[in-house]
Parts: C-alpha cells; sequence; structure tokens
C-alpha cells in the first residue's frame, strides 16, 4: 500500500487514493426487498445486479469520487463511443444500492494504470459485461483478483459481491472503511 502525502504551511497530512470495486448482489446473499420486487426472488439470479469501480481520492475534502461502470448501449445509448460511463447516475456508490465494497490504496502508478485503462474503447457484450470490466480493471491495476467468473465464460455481479465479502474476510465492507 503506497500513500500520497500532501505538504499544507502548517502541517504535513498523509492521504491516500483508492480504487474500489463493488457491487450490488451476491451470490447466496439475500436480495434487499427492492431488488426482491424486481427479480421475484429472494436470492440473486446469474443475471441480476450491477458491478463497478470507483476511484476514491481522499486528499480532498470532501473525498472525491470517480466512477466506471460497463454499461449496454440498451440502457443508454451513447453511439460508437466506448460503453465504459464515468460518472453515470447508476454507477453512484452509496452503502444501499452497492453493499458490497472492497477498497485497495493505490500509487500514481497504479493511478496511471488505471486511467490508461479505462480510456479504452470497450464494447459491453454478454461476455464483457459490467462484472468483467470490475474485475478485469481492478486486478489490472492492484494485482488482486476480485473474481467474477461463473460457468461457460460468463461473469456476474453475484461473483463480484461473493468475492468481496471473501477480500474483506467474511464482511460486505471493509472494517473500518477507508473514506
Amino acid at each position: 500500500t503506497t500513500a500520497t502525502a500532501t505538504t499544507s504551511t502548517s502541517s504535513t497530512t498523509t492521504c491516500y487514493k483508492y480504487l474500489c470495486i463493488y457491487s450490488s448482489v451476491a451470490e447466496d446473499v439475500k436480495m434487499t426487498p427492492s431488488q426482491q420486487r424486481c427479480y421475484g426472488e429472494e436470492y440473486p439470479p446469474m443475471t441480476a445486479g450491477h458491478a463497478a469501480i470507483m476511484l476514491v481520492d481522499t486528499c480532498t475534502k470532501p473525498p472525491t469520487k470517480t466512477t466506471w461502470g460497463n454499461w449496454p448501449d440498451s440502457v443508454e445509448d451513447n453511439g460508437d463511443e466506448s460503453d465504459i460511463r464515468e460518472n453515470y447516475c447508476g454507477d453512484k456508490w452509496t452503502k444501499e444500492d452497492y453493499p458490497f465494497i472492497f477498497c485497495h490504496a493505490i500509487s500514481a502508478d497504479e493511478e496511471a494504470t488505471l486511467r490508461n485503462l479505462v480510456a479504452a474503447d470497450t464494447e459491453w457484450t454478454y461476455w464483457h459485461n459490467c462484472a468483467s470490466f470490475a474485475s478485469e480493471t481492478f486486478h489490472g491495476v492492484t494485482g488482486i483478483d476480485i473474481d467474477a467468473d461463473e460457468i461457460l465464460g460468463f461473469e456476474s455481479p453475484r461473483e463480484v459481491g461473493e468475492h468481496i465479502i471473501e477480500a474483506n474476510h467474511g464482511t460486505n465492507t471493509p472494517v473500518p472503511m477507508p473514506f
């Protein structure tokens, strides 16, 4: 874990940038009542939910949060542009909407890698969906595998959520939350 230090005239303050991966569902974990109404099931089916990534900069007050998610044009058609959306309303992280989150402090070099990965021209497909994008990008930056693999090459948010719980040693969120 590498910190980015900032110095002010009165004191030295250490702050961090975190890359977080998050999901709205997890395998074998009951969905919220509103999700249950939406999907008609207690537990998430393979196609339920959403996963995305977020860069949290604690060097700003309040911390700045930048999100990226891979969305199909059927949600919002952006023409021939990349399907990776930055700060899209559906990716706005809240504990209620995305109760599964794992964060890792990143260095300036890792942030540069992140910026290159999210700038890539990416098309949403069933085999490269929101879960694939979040898992692969998080791994590409941090080297930590928050697996999204389901069956037959399909990846899902519920798998991301399950592996977030594993990475957090059995909890939905890191204890304590880093921001």
